[in-house]
């Protein structure tokens, strides 16, 4: 995906420091050790946070193999130490990587500075370097290193001397330096792997990443969700409408989907049952953890045997961010309008007027006076469910989305009694709202995939959480 339209500044990163930061304190950790490029032999982790910290990447673009392009390559000389309550970075002053580095850092607190300039001969900025590392390292017992994760991606490796074939570590034990240590590495340092919990944090959604959801997945959904409508309205006639299957009315919708999702399985991603794209018909909208099918029609998917379907449900979802939204469409009005014909004409019409769905046209008019009250109560509802998760005293996920429903049921009930009063016209049940009413909620990260900040105790200590009801 292309992320061109918003611009990553210094006071971005601020917020994402701070999370590396306080993962050196949830761990006990005196510090973090950052390395790219060859001197870490391009530990994705490392990578990846150089990334996540210089150039603004989020989400799924940390996931699988992370290469700095060209353009920015220097990045991968720059060497970070992150510790609680200061942060420690060599870089090139005078390359490109500057111009993304000194920006960044300059928003940050306690920092201090190990600089090259290109001027200098190879080996004598290779000498600052190791300096400048066995000072950063000086004054650290325990320092976290992201240096690997298992083939299934899910744990880290547990072999500390991994980090002892670094070249960048191999040359600790070198004579010169402000060092006090002797020997190797991991002899004077207490090493522990934080791959998994730094690639963790960085799934978290921040400022940043949240204003890229909201400014760029938009433009992707709407494009083939445009594509969709011009099937549905650019249909030649009823007929031909009801001729495609679910399949081939959310074609767009679905590739789009299902080709966003090739590498879900090589980045340790899945796809819930009620997540991804699709389109159903009439009786099939009871739940989206169906698939569109390819023998589902308008015809056979009525309410009865015989009667068409009169509404379908279109979910669509960006696949490498989460973002998703739901529509509902009635083809039908529950009216029927009769049309005047042209005995004389001399292209006779190919459209019939089917004046025998007496009982289907009420039972479509109710639809679509029960849908227009569910459309206000699930404005209330994501009120009440903003409100309360972000309260720190409501506890669990569940207890927000009880007190969703319950305002939402409240407030249907006085709209129905004051308003448009469809459901003692048409005889529900006193229970009905309560029964039928469901409302879900789920958090999702910056990969798109759900988690549960709420009852981890965490919602409050992070700014951003995209979170999605569904009420129906």
């Amino acid at each position: 995906m292309s992320w061109k339209n918003v611009d990553y500044k210094g006071s971005d990163s601020v917020h994402r420091v701070h999370r590396i930061q306080s993962l050196c304190t949830d761990r006990q950790l005196d510090g973090i050790l950052i390395v790219g490029g060859i001197d870490s032999f391009h530990s994705q982790a490392s990578q990846a946070a150089l990334k996540y910290l210089f150039l603004g990447n989020s989400g799924q673009e940390l996931l699988g193999e992370q290469v700095i392009s060209q353009e920015h390559e220097r990045l991968e000389d720059v060497i970070l130490l992150i510790c609680p309550q200061r942060i420690s970075v060599f870089y090139s002053s005078e390359s490109d990587a500057a111009v993304k580095i000194l920006p960044v850092i300059s928003k940050w607190r306690h920092v201090t500075e190990y600089v090259v300039h290109d001027g200098m001969e190879p080996d004598e900025q290779e000498e600052r370097k190791i300096g400048a590392f066995k000072n950063m390292m000086a004054s650290v017992k325990s320092v976290g290193v992201p240096f690997g994760l298992d083939p299934e991606g899910r744990r880290n490796l547990q072999d500390t001397m991994l980090t002892e074939k670094w070249p960048l570590v191999q040359s600790y034990g070198l004579e010169g330096g402000t060092s006090v240590g002797q020997g190797f590495f991991t002899m004077n340092h207490q090493v522990v792997n934080i791959s998994c919990e730094l690639m963790q944090t960085m799934a978290q959604l921040d400022d940043f990443s949240a204003k890229r959801v909201v400014m760029e997945s938009q433009p992707f959904l709407a494009h083939h969700f445009d594509e969709f409508l011009l099937k549905l309205d650019h249909a030649e006639s009823p007929e031909v409408r009801n001729a495609r299957s679910e399949v081939d009315m959310g074609e767009d919708l679905l590739s789009f989907y299902e080709f966003g999702t090739m590498q879900y399985s090589a980045r340790g991603l899945t796809t819930a049952p009620n997540r991804g794209s699709r389109v159903l018909f009439g009786s099939r909208t009871s739940s989206l953890a169906q698939k569109s099918s390819s023998s589902a029609f308008l015809a056979n998917s009525g309410a009865r045997e015989g009667i068409p379907a009169t509404h379908m449900a279109i979910q669509a979802e960006d696949p490498f961010t989460g973002v998703r939204f739901a529509r509902t469409y009635f083809l039908s009005s529950g009216k029927i309008c009769r049309r005047v014909v042209d005995e004389d004409a001399l292209v006779p019409s190919q459209v019939q007027t089917d004046l025998s769905g007496g009982q289907s046209m009420k039972d479509t008019q109710t639809l679509i006076e029960l849908y227009t009250l569910l459309l206000r109560g699930f404005k209330v509802a994501t009120t009440e469910l903003v409100r309360g998760c972000m309260d720190s005293k409501a506890g669990s996920l569940e207890n927000c989305i009880a007190a969703a429903h319950a305002t939402a049921v409240s407030t249907l009930d006085t709209m129905d009694k004051t308003a448009s009063n469809v459901l003692e016209r048409s005889k529900f049940p006193p229970k009905f709202l309560d029964n039928q009413l469901h409302v879900t909620a789920e958090f999702v990260d910056a990969h798109g995939q759900s988690t549960d900040s709420l009852t981890q105790g965490k919602l409050m200590r992070y700014t951003f959480a995209l979170w999605y009801a569904n009420a129906v």
